[in-house]
């Protein structure tokens, strides 16, 4: 079984500003050449933020509760 490759730097997101759109593109490369499925395996998003599975891109308006 191959494992993707990570093309987005580790690291720190940087800040996040409540109250407007926020988009963050991720980005891997499958060396058997599948199709990625980007998911959270861990930990919590803020509320308002998802990542689109298809995409990997991490979006949305995030929101204090």
């Amino acid at each position: 079984m191959a494992y993707p490759i990570w093309l987005t730097p580790a690291g720190d997101l940087g800040i996040v500003p409540e109250g407007e759109y926020y988009q963050y593109a991720l980005d891997a490369y499958d060396t058997s050449g599948g199709t990625l499925v980007y998911s959270k395996l861990s930990g919590t998003l803020p509320p308002g933020l998802q990542i689109i599975q298809a995409t990997g891109v991490l979006q949305g308006i995030p929101i204090s509760t």
